[in-house]
């Protein structure tokens, strides 16, 4: 993907005592999978969100809450715009 890219995530857990990264999700697991997709082109900001969604709900067990953006930087427009946005926010 030939531009600049800010990328968001928020996560929610269940409301429970947590004593390990077990216990949790990784964010370490997270970078990972935004890092990957993000090797590959992607026509549409709403494919990748998408996307990642998908990966992180194979990956991340017990995700209660999810937030992601994407923001594209300097977007090819006929006007100056500084970025453009995708989110998603759902609650599983």
């Amino acid at each position: 993907m030939g531009n600049r890219f800010i990328v968001n995530v928020k996560v929610g857990i269940d409301d429970v005592i947590i004593h390990s990264i077990n216990d949790t999700i990784d964010y370490a697991v997270l970078l990972r999978i935004i890092q990957d997709f993000f090797k590959t082109p992607t026509p549409l900001l709403e494919t990748l969100v998408y996307e990642i969604e998908k990966q992180i709900l194979i990956e991340c067990i017990g995700l209660k809450y999810l937030y992601l953006s994407i923001q594209k930087l300097n977007p090819p427009l006929q006007a100056v715009v500084k970025s453009s946005e995708v989110v998603l926010e759902k609650n599983y």
